[in-house]
């Protein structure tokens, strides 16, 4: 019982200063003295993702879970939006206040919430971080939202041994990483392991999430 108890003490000391400090520390490891290249651009959104997953699993939660619990960030599911997440700022609260559609599966409203998080880290230097050209820059960013949030759900190490061990098999995939079959399709595509896919591709994917 006093084991359980102090585990519980430690988890709520660590949650309390984890919290207070999560979004400057995943904002820090950022470099602004210039302007990146995609390989730097990259390399930093792979950190955060690193980052916010092992805070997550530290305290034995989901990465959205935890980051409903972030001082600075609100959650709210929104029936009959017209994209599926979309974030602004409530400076009455003082929080970034992140909208995903309800309608949307459980795992794909934790991707969704995770490609609005990196928008929200990478606010307000996107210019600095990103091509100067806007079209280039709008591309990029998005590709970087897509790329942070199957890098925290399916990192790319465990990722590969899963398929080494079990194979490519879509439904298995989509279970073990908390994804849609669409995203764990996504992410062997990205990580050239499409060759190795088992069972029936999801209708209507035709698109690559290229890294």
């Amino acid at each position: 019982m006093t084991s359980t108890t102090e585990q519980l003490r430690q988890r709520r000391t660590l949650l309390r200063h984890t919290r207070t400090e999560a979004l400057e520390r995943l904002r820090h490891l950022r470099s602004l003295r210039r302007r990146p290249s995609w390989r730097k651009a990259k390399r930093l959104l792979l950190a955060q993702a690193s980052t916010l997953a092992a805070d997550a699993k530290a305290l034995s939660l989901e990465p959205d879970h935890y980051i409903a619990l972030l001082p600075e960030i609100r959650i709210e599911r929104v029936p009959n939006m017209p994209a599926a997440v979309l974030s602004f700022y409530d400076r009455g609260t003082g929080q970034f206040v992140i909208h995903v559609r309800s309608a949307e599966p459980r795992e794909e409203q934790r991707y969704q919430i995770l490609t609005e998080l990196k928008r929200i880290l990478d606010h307000p230097m996107f210019h600095r971080l990103y091509s100067p050209e806007a079209d280039v820059c709008h591309a990029q960013a998005q590709l970087a939202a897509d790329l942070f949030a199957a890098s925290v759900l399916m990192p790319e190490r465990g990722f590969r041994a899963a398929v080494r061990s079990c194979g490519a098999d879509l439904i298995d995939l989509a279970i073990r990483f908390g994804v849609t079959k669409e995203r764990a399709l996504q992410r062997l595509i990205a990580l050239d392991l499409n060759g190795h896919i088992k069972g029936d591709r999801p209708k209507g994917d035709s698109h690559d999430d290229a890294e």
